[in-house]
């Protein structure tokens, strides 16, 4: 739809005027035992407002195309009919709620329209790209001239308590040398997920890098699409998701499995860290031929620009060199920083087998 478009922030104008309205309602039923032919004026608006309601479900872009506004005409008509008598309990009640929805459903110019919170951007996939046993080991660099650390990314078959199979994917992390002298970090991502679907089940985070330390829990149910976030102190939220939500590991994954990294193009995948989801954009930015210290490879050269801290564990510009063939392999992956990049280089590879 293009074009100006009625939209409200944060919430929409239906309820919003739907809830005054509500307030409007329950001031003349305390005047239905005085007013009795009211009765059924009110049942008529109140058979009024279910027609709107459902004329709003069916196009959400813009309520103010859909309300016959009679009804409302028709809740004024009989408010103010009440006034008189209950002024005190009007201006109490009715008008300080009808400041608040006038605030919350005011109109706002918008551009296009948004895109709605459940709309599933991870397609089902065939995954021949990772299985039980790969084990990758890269060496972690500053601009690749100060080596900061070891990162290990493993794939591990496994089943639950009930019997369902799963991949749990683990990535450790760990700093060495003279930067453990004055950063110490140590963290441990653990993703389970689906082994046919490939859509997160539950993501645990351990987190240290010096003094600060983050610890968190989700569990998705993906039928219901929901996930439960446990931080540290054991609070817990929970939040809606779209379908075949994915978590900041297991992401990486999943992009490996995806037949469609054509150059020039992007895919979208959808995220959730935190309790928040993502729509994370990756763009296939060319094929390049690259040398690292463990050999030479065929690779496809992928960007995004995630807004939340995944695998380098902060917010920035990611490049990431896939191998070139079904297996998708991470050689080599920089996270532009403030001053110069860090650099997660394959040096040692484990690549796991297929079982039949």
């Amino acid at each position: 739809m293009t074009g100006v478009n009625c939209r409200t922030s944060p919430i929409a104008p239906g309820l919003m005027m739907k809830m005054f309205f509500m307030a409007v309602e329950l001031f003349i039923g305390r005047e239905k035992q005085s007013h009795i032919s009211l009765n059924h004026r009110q049942t008529q608006a109140q058979n009024r407002l279910a027609k709107q309601v459902s004329g709003y479900q069916e196009n959400k872009n813009c309520l103010y195309k859909q309300i016959d506004f009679s009804y409302y005409i028709t809740m004024f008509q009989i408010f103010f009919t009440c006034i008189n008598k209950r002024k005190g309990w009007l201006v109490k009640s009715v008008l300080p709620l009808l400041c608040v929805v006038s605030f919350l459903a005011r109109p706002v110019i918008a551009g296009p329209d948004p895109v709605p919170q459940k709309l599933a951007h991870n397609t089902a996939t065939v995954n021949h790209a990772f299985f039980s046993g790969e084990r990758l080991t890269y060496l972690i660099s500053w601009s690749n001239v100060i080596d900061a650390g070891t990162a290990v990314m493993e794939v591990r078959e496994d089943k639950l308590a009930d019997g369902r199979k799963v991949y749990r994917l683990v990535s450790t992390a760990r700093s060495s040398g003279l930067v453990s002298k004055f950063y110490r970090v140590n963290d441990v991502i653990e993703s389970i997920i689906d082994f046919q679907h490939l859509y997160s089940l539950s993501y645990r985070l351990d987190q240290s890098h010096g003094k600060r330390k983050k610890k968190r829990e989700m569990t998705f149910n993906q039928t219901e699409g929901t996930v439960l976030v446990v931080d540290a102190d054991g609070n817990k939220e929970t939040s809606s998701t779209p379908p075949g939500i994915l978590d900041p590991l297991s992401s990486l994954y999943y992009v490996r499995t995806r037949p469609d990294l054509i150059v020039g193009k992007s895919i979208i995948v959808d995220v959730n860290e935190d309790g928040k989801n993502w729509a994370v954009e990756v763009q296939i930015i060319a094929r390049e031929k690259i040398k690292t210290s463990f050999g030479k490879f065929d690779t496809i050269k992928v960007k995004s620009y995630p807004r939340y801290e995944g695998v380098f564990q902060h917010k920035g510009e990611i490049y990431i060199w896939l191998t070139d063939d079904e297996r998708k392999i991470p050689v080599l992956m920089k996270s532009e920083i403030t001053i110069g990049s860090v650099m997660a280089t394959l040096v040692a590879m484990q690549a796991g087998e297929e079982k039949k």
